[in-house]
């Protein structure tokens, strides 16, 4: 059967597919309401509508407004102008809309609703109000455009508001036919004719003014001479609206509603916030005003709330006018198209449905795409089959995006609409196969042939080009042309479908019974030539139709070079910075870091594993099987590339866009090609994008070794840990002693628990057994050859092969041979004890972990813990000391601790007040000792080593203390005592030295107190010191009495020459008072020799104070007689001073012992020559 044949409609009939609010003719009308298709979506916008609406019957609204968004081929326009046929009562063939419509609605209740509001009296004014719209588009451009539609549709002329108002006035004086009678009759021409050049008839306009009574000449006069444009209000507009459908209610019997249905408000609008407020105002005012009765329904291509949103204002009030808001999409462009255009007859229908059973398999094998959208596809059944014949499914939903992707080309595409296009396509395409019959298929490339008027030239020109050259055969073949056709339209839907030469054969399908394979092979051919020729270019597996600029830029970036080290370095940002983005490898908790290279160059600097992918970007051939397990045995992870994936021409025509761009100064170019630019550049960036998802397959298809073998890593289809799992090989091959460690630890507190003997543990498993043993031994090994070991030592060598313990685990084992007290760490020369607060530091940081120095411990023996327990017994003097070596360790330092503070308490306190005690240099020698073994900051072995080695010396002290011991403070009282006498007797030692007893006892005590050891003879001071005391008594008794005596003759003969002289004196009885005392209070006898001395000069001096005393008693007064005398004397020689010499009494008095009165008489005889020889030379004598 002929296609032509097939259909239940005539093919070659006139399609309207583009439909225009203008047209209002009949047969538009009535093709439009015959063949519209109220698909389910619009079912669903009918419904919503006519909801509202009826509600607005019922009770009086202020929301007034329908807002219908849909881009272009959405079909909003046509849902617009179907609504104005409903409601305005629009008829085709005598048939009323509604009665046309009603029954494709499937759905009683959207019926009865659209019949209620159909049956109210209805006009609309129906406008697309770009048309519409003044040439100076300013801020009330809105209001006037409703104001000239509405006049307009009340028959005036709304283009010029100041003849539409002079016509309603006209109107509403009843003289309408007067005035174009009266016209007509003075020009012969009809008014509604020339009412546009009315301006330029203004005697006749004023004469039929005048003339059919409407104005008298002197007011039409001065309405033509008033040149000031009329300024309006939305608020005068809504009245006289208002005014209107008040009338016209009121003819109707009370029911009436007027609709403003505009197309394309949206656009009209823009950005442009003054426009929106001026529909705001128009709207608000309408529904305010109107109750109801006036409704304005609008299309834009955007919703009410993205269109507001652009605006950037505050649009609450519009958004709430248009309460009703329908969204149209394209979805339903195919099912318009498959009832309006593709529906079959009953023959036609039946025998496809018998063809497809025939070729069922067939067809669903060969519309299966590659990389396309998943809904892309053929037939769901027979019945689809029959419906779109001889379209296949995927083209109803491809052609939307290819014609939308054409819409952004040009200015040109821009009038194209999906669902108008696909209308008449769809049509197109049929038409030019209507001689075939039922095994005929509608291939893609055909439509370029319907959207070939709305192309710009420049995209025209490549396919007449390639046509003229397949024609001419120069170099090209008419199928090529096809080819490049196809390649055009999916050059802007390139995501959703692929241009590689399966998708490419797919879409050429021309026929049921065609050969796949060849056709793919035909493909495959005529694809070289137009590469060949530079009418597409190829990128990896997908082939791009190239514009003319595209041509020329895709030659220059053709001849661009790319350096190979670049290209390099972009696969390696590939596959490390985006696939395998973490250049470590995770085993368990252990984190390995990868040493990464790409080839022969190394990407980063990290050390560790060695992770080599080969992508052979020299081209070079892959190593054997062979190489690459020796290679990888020398401790590398390689990851060989699939040699069938072509992901090298993807990023080499990346690099080359780059290149080319980088050296091109853009901006200079005319526009067209800086567009091609800008389109290469974000080319490459899709080509970025498939290079890297073509190394992903590549991996995946890829071949791994690791540690001296091939590797199978199954259970994953990710590239990634495809990676990571063959480098994870590597890590058991490396590492192969990882496994010793089987207890993680994840923070220093367990470390901590471990230290202080309260790590939890499981009964019979000791975790961690092995890395235990294995630092235990090379600890001890290292000891064996006297070799220093730091923890940064352990760290580096459990961390490297074939270890690879994490820091924080090395630390813990460790930690686990130092609480058990195998081990040990000491810092700047001292060991540190297990619970030090810093132990971990010393375990973990890096700036202490390299003077931090780990040793096994070495035990003490048994003959050193018992010397060194014989040594702290004589020492310290205490017993029962502990037998296990920690204990006795523990004892032994807490016994030295208290002997060093007994010994520094001699030192600090006794030794510092007397240095003299004996046995200083015995405690200072030993508090040094002692302490210098207290400084021992090692482990208990350590100080019982010391302790016993130190035996001899510490018993030695031990023995030499025991004196200073008895010393203090028992001899040391009597050693006190003993200094106390010969210092406090040292005046005296002369008076003693007469007396054998006291001087010998005195030679004792000094020998004593001077001896290094007096400890045996302390005893002995004590007789001496009474000798001492006893002699010294004696001689201080005779010697008071004595001084005693004196003080009593003395102060006699003091008293007598007061008498003698008749004076007294009160300090003469003080004086012997305090003398007799200081006889009595004197302890020595140098103290007593004192007083002694004393009393002669207190004589002297008495004597002299009584003498004066008389003197001044007995001085006479000088005579008076109250007269002064005046008298000459010749000059008298002044009086010569007295020499009086001060003799002391012991020099006239020499001390003799006399026996007789012979003696005395001799002495005094002396005494007086002695006496009588200084007073010749002086006035008189003085005795002190």
């Amino acid at each position: 059967m002929r296609i032509q044949d097939m259909f239940e409609r005539d093919i070659d009939r006139n399609i309207n597919g583009v439909i225009k609010i203008e047209q209002n003719d009949e047969e538009v009308i009535e093709q439009e309401l015959a063949e519209y298709v109220v698909t389910n979506e619009l079912r669903g916008h009918f419904s919503t509508f006519f909801d509202a609406y009826e509600r607005a019957l019922d009770a009086p609204t202020d929301k007034i407004g329908v807002w219908i968004s849909g881009f272009f081929g959405s079909g909003k326009s046509h849902f617009l102008k179907m609504l104005s046929y409903l409601l305005s009562g629009q008829t085709a063939n005598g048939r009323a809309a509604i009665d046309i419509i009603a029954p494709r609605f499937e759905d009683p209740m959207i019926e009865a609703k659209a019949r209620r509001a159909v049956d109210v009296p209805t006009e609309t004014i129906l406008f697309n109000i770009d048309s519409k719209g003044p040439s100076n588009k300013d801020k009330t451009a809105i209001l006037r455009i409703f104001a000239r539609v509405f006049f307009e549709h009340l028959g005036f002329y709304g283009e010029d508001l100041k003849l539409a108002r002079l016509e309603r006035d006209i109107d509403q004086k009843g003289k309408t036919e007067a005035f174009r009678a009266a016209y007509r009759k003075i020009t012969g021409t009809e008014w509604l004719d020339e009412r546009d050049a009315y301006d330029l008839n203004s005697d006749a306009v004023i004469d039929a003014l005048e003339q059919a009574g409407a104005k008298s000449r002197e007011a039409a006069e001065r309405w033509f001479n008033n040149t000031k444009e009329f300024e309006f209000t939305p608020d005068w507009l809504v009245r006289q609206i208002n005014q209107y459908v008040s009338e016209r209610a009121e003819q109707e019997g009370g029911e009436f509603r007027l609709l403003f249905m505009v197309d394309e408000v949206g656009q009209y609008i823009g950005t442009d916030t003054s426009l929106m407020l001026n529909l705001q105002t128009i709207v608000e005012d309408l529904g305010a005003q109107c109750a109801g009765r006036v409704w304005v329904v609008v299309t834009s291509q955007e919703a009410i709330d993205e269109i507001t949103t652009v605006a950037g204002q505050d649009f609450s009030k519009i958004q709430g006018r248009f309460n009703t808001r329908l969204s149209l999409s394209s979805t339903g462009a195919g099912e318009v198209i498959r009832r309006r255009i593709l529906s079959k007859n009953e023959h036609a229908h039946d025998l496809l449905t018998v063809e497809y059973g025939k070729n069922a398999t067939v067809l669903k094998n060969l519309f299966t795409f590659k990389g396309a959208r998943n809904d892309l596809g053929g037939y769901d059944g027979a019945e689809s089959f029959a419906d779109a014949f001889p379209f296949v499914g995927y083209q109803f939903k491809l052609m939307q995006d290819v014609i939308n992707g054409l819409r952004n080309q040009g200015s040109s595409g821009k009038h194209l609409s999906a669902e108008r296009s696909m209308l008449s396509g769809f049509q197109e395409v049929a038409q030019a196969l209507e001689d075939r019959d039922e095994h005929a298929l509608a291939p893609l490339w055909m439509f370029y042939n319907t959207v070939q008027s709305f192309l710009e030239g420049y995209h025209r020109r490549v396919i007449d080009r390639a046509a003229a050259a397949a024609r001419d055969g120069a170099g090209l073949e008419e199928y090529d042309v096809a080819v490049l056709k196809l390649l055009f339209l999916i050059k802007w839907v390139s995501q959703e479908m692929p241009g590689n030469v399966d998708n490419i054969a797919t879409l050429m399908a021309d026929d049921l019974r065609a050969n796949r394979a060849e056709v793919r092979e035909r493909v495959q051919a005529s694809l070289e030539r137009l590469e060949r020729e530079n009418y597409i270019t190829r990128s990896g597996e997908c082939y791009l139709f190239l514009t003319d600029d595209e041509q020329e830029i895709a030659r220059q970036i053709a001849r661009t070079q790319v350096d190979a080290a670049k290209l390099t370095k972009k696969a390696a940002e590939i596959v490390f910075g985006q696939i395998f983005e973490t250049p470590k490898i995770t085993v368990g908790k252990n984190n390995f870091p990868v040493a990464e290279w790409l080839d022969e160059t190394r990407v980063n600097n990290v050390g560790g594993l060695t992770l080599r992918v080969l992508a052979r970007m020299d081209g070079s051939d892959a190593p054997s099987r062979d190489e690459l397990i020796l290679r990888s045995s020398r401790g590398e992870a390689i990851v060989l590339l699939s040699s069938e994936v072509d992901f090298y021409s993807c990023l080499m025509e990346a690099a080359r866009i780059q290149q080319f761009a980088s050296a091109t100064i853009i901006a200079n170019l005319p526009a067209n090609q800086q567009d091609v630019i800008r389109a290469k550049q974000q080319e490459r960036t899709a080509l970025e994008t498939k290079a890297q998802a073509l190394m992903e397959e590549a991996v995946r298809r890829g071949e791994f070794y690791a540690g001296g073998s091939q590797v199978t890593i199954t259970g994953t289809n990710s590239a990634k840990r495809l990676i990571e799992q063959c480098a994870a090989k590597l890590v058991d091959a490396v590492y192969t002693k990882l496994d010793y460690i089987d207890c993680n630890y994840d923070d220093d507190a367990q470390i901590r628990q471990v230290l202080n003997g309260a790590a939890p543990a499981l009964e019979g498993i000791e975790p961690n057994k092995r890395a235990i043993d294995d630092v235990r031994t090379f600890l001890g090994a290292q000891a064996m050859r006297a070799v220093s070991v730091s923890m940064d030592d352990l760290q580096k060598r459990y961390q490297a092969a074939p270890y690879g313990w994490r820091e924080r685990d090395i630390a813990a084992v460790v930690a686990e041979l130092i609480a058990s007290g195998e081990a040990r760490v000491s810092y700047a020369g001292q060991v540190v004890d297990a619970r030090d607060a810093k132990m971990i530091d010393y375990l973990r940081k890096l700036s202490m972990t390299q003077r931090a120095v780990v040793e096994m411990r070495v035990r003490a023996s048994s003959g050193d813990m018992a010397r060194a327990r014989r040594a702290i017994e004589v020492l310290c003097r205490v017993h029962d000391l502990p037998t296990e070596e920690e204990a006795l360790a523990a004892a032994c330092r807490s016994a030295l601790q208290e002997r060093l503070d007994g010994l520094n308490s001699l030192i600090t306190g006794a030794y510092s007040r007397n240095p003299n005690y004996p046995g200083f240099g015995t405690v200072a020698d030993a508090a040094a000792l002692i302490k210098e073994l207290l400084g021992i900051r090692g482990d208990s072995g350590d100080l019982l080593r010391a302790i016993a080695k130190a035996e001899n010396a510490l018993c030695d002290a031990g023995e030499d203390l025991e004196d200073v011991d008895g010393f203090f403070p028992d001899m040391q009282r009597i050693y006190d005592n003993a200094a106390n006498l010969l210092k406090r007797l040292d005046q005296d030692r002369s008076y003693l030295a007469a007396h054998e007893g006291a001087t010998k006892a005195i030679g004792d005590i000094e020998r004593i107190l001077g001896s290094e050891r007096p400890y045996r003879q302390i005893t002995d001071l004590g007789p001496a010191m009474q000798a001492i005391e006893s002699a010294h008594a004696k001689l201080l008794e005779g010697k008071r009495e004595k001084v005693k005596a004196k003080v009593e003759d003395i102060f006699a003969s003091v008293r007598q020459h007061g008498e003698e002289l008749d004076v007294t004196l009160s300090s003469v009885g003080e004086r012997e008072r305090a003398r007799t005392g200081a006889v009595r209070d004197a302890a020595t006898l140098t103290q007593l020799d004192a007083v002694s001395a004393q009393l002669t000069d207190d004589q002297a001096r008495l004597f002299g104070d009584l003498d004066r005393e008389h003197e001044r008693i007995h001085r006479p007064a000088p005579a008076s007689t109250g007269q002064v005398v005046t008298t000459s004397h010749a000059p008298v020689a002044p009086e010569r001073p007295r020499k009086v010499r001060e003799l002391q009494r012991s020099t006239a008095f020499l001390p003799k012992t006399l026996h007789n009165e012979a003696e005395i008489d001799a002495y005094l005889a002396e005494a007086r020559k002695r006496l009588v020889s200084e007073l010749s030379h002086n006035d008189a004598i003085k005795l002190n």
